[in-house]
């Protein structure tokens, strides 16, 4: 846990065929590291939380075919990566343009923060990890068939406008968090919650929130300059959360009885 963390000087770091983890937090915040490579035929399994966080220096890295378990936000906040990429006998990875996706290819598990241009998500895909999308720099992104977005999966990304589809029934906390550009979002009927800070501190000035949502979870749009909140004529609604809407620019507000 945190083996690393802050070694402003480390540039380059070989990991030892011999080492099976990566702690959580491991080479957080190591913002001149460049270069990572896993020693001859690795035998590492799996990679922590936030493991390479802040690495703002890093542009690539190959993962071992031994990798078992890693998720997005081993890379949240390494914005200069540019691909990932994973040895072809991975048989738990795969790797697509730079992009890392579990081997069914139906979860996309992280894209590179520092890769620029418009995307679409392969209609393999049923799931957005963690972190996935998170910094990303793209301004839309088509959701269609997607069926869960992780926690933070979108967070701090360009996106300008979402449309959560239908399909979608899982959304994790601050899924869209700290969204800066998001002046429009449209939420799917296949949800039942708005999950915890899931569109805090956006640019969203109006929602509608759909007849299927029984609770606004905590700080859902806390921050954002919300004007105008509408709700369902057959709203479910049955709990508001603590700081929904807090800070926010409401004036009126009609809760359904």
């Amino acid at each position: 846990l945190s083996a690393f963390e802050g070694c402003l000087n480390l540039i380059d770091i070989v990991i030892p065929e011999g080492v099976t983890k990566i702690g959580e937090k491991a080479f957080k915040d190591n913002v001149r590291l460049y270069t990572v490579i896993f020693e001859g035929e690795s035998k590492l399994v799996s990679i922590g939380d936030l493991a390479f966080s802040n690495c703002s220096s890093l542009e690539r890295i190959e993962l071992p075919a031994s990798l078992e378990k890693i998720n997005g936000s081993a890379f949240f906040g390494a914005n200069e990566l540019e691909a990932i990429t994973v040895r072809n006998t991975n048989k738990f990875f795969k790797s697509v343009d730079g992009v890392l996706f579990n081997i069914d290819a139906d979860t996309l598990v992280a894209y590179p923060a520092g890769k620029y241009g418009e995307y679409t998500i392969p209609d393999t895909v049923k799931s957005i990890g963690v972190y996935a999308f998170a910094l990303s720099k793209f301004k839309e992104i088509e959701l269609s068939g997607i069926e869960s977005i992780g926690a933070a999966a979108f967070a701090y990304s360009r996106l300008e406008n979402v449309d959560i589809p239908d399909s979608v029934t899982s959304m994790g906390n601050k899924a869209f968090y700290s969204c800066y550009n998001l002046k429009s979002a449209t939420i799917g009927a296949g949800l039942s919650e708005i999950s915890e800070a899931s569109f805090a501190s956006t640019a969203l000035t109006e929602i509608n929130i759909p007849s299927g949502i029984v609770e606004i979870g905590e700080s859902a749009f806390a921050g954002s300059p919300l004007r105008s909140v509408t709700f369902a004529q057959d709203s479910k609604l049955i709990t508001i959360g603590r700081k929904s809407f807090k800070c926010t620019g409401l004036t009126s507000v009609n809760i359904p009885r």
